[in-house]
């Protein structure tokens, strides 16, 4: 999640960068200033982000068959033991 504001408060200023330039497509410099996060473009973003690393979508959460694929069941049994654990879809 990121502040409310980020969506209806346009960007000012940043201590580091006061233009807020930043990388844009193609190498093209572009300025972040004044502008603010587009809340649906942010959620498909974030919903691919929990897709690829095969989290659950809709709380965010890692799976079980995620993290015993990786080797990490006694953490599975520990979130899962916490509630903080996705509860099981699609096989997991």
């Amino acid at each position: 999640m990121i502040p409310e504001q980020a969506y209806t408060e346009p960007l000012e200023y940043e201590i580091q960068d006061s233009q807020l330039i930043l990388p844009g497509k193609d190498g093209e410099v572009v300025s972040l200033k004044g502008r603010v996060v587009d809340r649906e473009a942010f959620e498909r973003m974030k919903d691919e982000y929990y897709q690829l690393r095969r989290w659950d979508v809709a709380s965010g959460l890692q799976t079980r068959t995620q993290l015993e694929e990786i080797d990490l069941k006694d953490v599975a049994q520990d979130l899962e033991r916490r509630g903080l654990l996705a509860a099981a879809v699609h096989g997991d």
